[in-house]
């Protein structure tokens, strides 16, 4: 979930593969919201210990926020 969500975002791919995953840190873009980037930390840690939960994701800031749509064009969203 949280991969599917940082392609939503970013448009692209976190890892470029297997090895990736295993050796380097998550590098989020320093655009990201202090929220974001707790929610994408929570739900992408390696250490399966650590990894948020389901139920803490949902419960999350960033995914609960509230956003104005009349704030917003079509086009401002989606290319």
């Amino acid at each position: 979930m949280g991969v599917t969500i940082y392609i939503l975002i970013f448009g692209r791919n976190p890892y470029a593969g297997i090895e990736e995953i295993l050796k380097n840190d998550l590098e989020i873009p320093e655009e990201a919201s202090a929220e974001l980037r707790d929610l994408l930390g929570g739900m992408m840690n390696r250490n399966v210990l650590e990894r948020w939960s389901v139920q803490e994701s949902l419960n999350c800031y960033w995914l609960n926020q509230t956003v104005d749509m009349s704030q917003y064009e079509f086009y401002d969203v989606c290319d």
